[in-house]
Parts: structure tokens; sequence; C-alpha cells
């Protein structure tokens, strides 16, 4: 077992990503079948585990370390870090989990959850090269310790295997902060009152890539 409660809740975190992001576009079906497969191994993917027990699990791992700020104790870069990916994760379930239950009189509120998680990403960014760093073998390979490059790859019987691109972290980055906005941009559809309007936002919308 894990004994970092911190820990504990960022792996939890993840899981329920996860899952969350499968249903959100299992339920939207606007995908083709090579390009989204939800194989998870056999591997629990926090199904048990309900939102809001992760997103309790992330505030106490916030706790724990603001506590030690109350009680003056200074803490050092690598717990500031642990802090913000934190304060990351918790936005994005909070995010996943309101666009999974979607309601329209939340809209506003998860404008202003999604503006935070927007702006967790640059202290994340700012803070990469703490910490373990990825040992480079060439220009597409970047080992991370528990992590197996290769693993990643779609294994179809009527294709070949074919890889997903993993992003180097600065520009994964950049790219949670495009896609964001994205997410963000698309959220105004509801002040289109007419027809046409709605059109031409949609028109502008799928012109536009994260």
């Amino acid at each position: 077992s894990i004994k970092s409660s911190v820990l504990v809740s960022i792996c939890n975190a993840a899981l329920k990503s996860c899952e969350l992001i499968n249903y959100i576009v299992s339920i939207a079906g606007c995908f083709e079948e090579e390009d989204f497969i939800t194989c998870t191994y056999g591997y629990n993917v926090s199904t048990t585990m309900s939102t809001s027990k992760v997103i309790a699990l992330l505030k106490e791992g916030e706790d724990e370390i603001n506590k030690k700020v109350k009680r003056g104790v200074e803490i050092g870069p690598s717990e500031k870090a642990i802090l913000q990916r934190l304060s990351f994760w918790k936005y994005l379930v909070i995010v996943l989990h309101k666009i999974q239950n979607f309601e329209k009189k939340n809209i506003e509120s998860l404008k202003e959850d999604l503006n935070k998680l927007f702006h967790s990403v640059s202290p994340i960014k700012s803070t990469i090269g703490i910490g373990t760093q990825a040992v480079v073998s060439d220009e597409k390979h970047r080992k991370m310790t528990g992590f197996e490059y290769l693993i990643n790859q779609k294994l179809l019987s009527s294709t070949p295997p074919r890889y997903i691109a993993i992003l180097e972290r600065n520009a994964m980055c950049e790219y949670l902060m495009r896609l964001f906005a994205h997410v963000e941009l698309m959220l105004r559809i509801n002040e289109s009152t007419t027809l046409s309007s709605i059109i031409r936002f949609f028109v502008r919308f799928s012109e536009q890539n994260p």
C-alpha cells in the first residue's frame, strides 16, 4: 500500500479523471472506434470511489502541506510544486464531474472552475525542472521512472500497432492551456440566441483545434 496520503490522492484523481473522460467521450458518441479504446487490462479506474471522495482526498493533501505553512514551517520547492499539482488535479476532477453532470443553470460555476484549472497549469510548467527528470535516449523517447513508453500504443487486430504521441512536459502544459481555453469557448454557446448565430458559432469553433 502507498503510505503517502498526497500520492494516494493524486493516483486516485488520475484514475477518476480517466473514468470521467471515458464516460464523457462515450456519451458524446463522436469518435471512431479505432480512435478511442478503453481497455484497462483488468485494472480498476477508481470506479468504486466517488468523485466527492477523490476531491476530499486532494483537499486533505493540500491541507497537510498548508498546515505546515500555518505553523511557520518553511516548505521547500518540491512541496510547493506538489501543492500546485494537487490544485490542478482538484480542479480537473471538479470540471470533469460538472461536465459529466452538466446543467445549464451551473454553467457559470463551471466557467469559474475551468478558469481556475486554466491558471493552475502555469505554476506546474514553471516547476517542471524540480524532481526526477526523464532520461532522454533520443529526441522521441524520454524514459520516466515507473513509466513504459512502448505500452502506450493501439493494438487493433485490423490495423498495425500505432503509437499515440506523448508530448514533452512543456509542450503538454501548453497543450492543456489551449485545450481548456477551447472548452471555455465552447461554453459560450449559450450566448447565441438565434439559429444563425449558433451556426456561425459552430463554424468558427470547428475551424479551431486545441
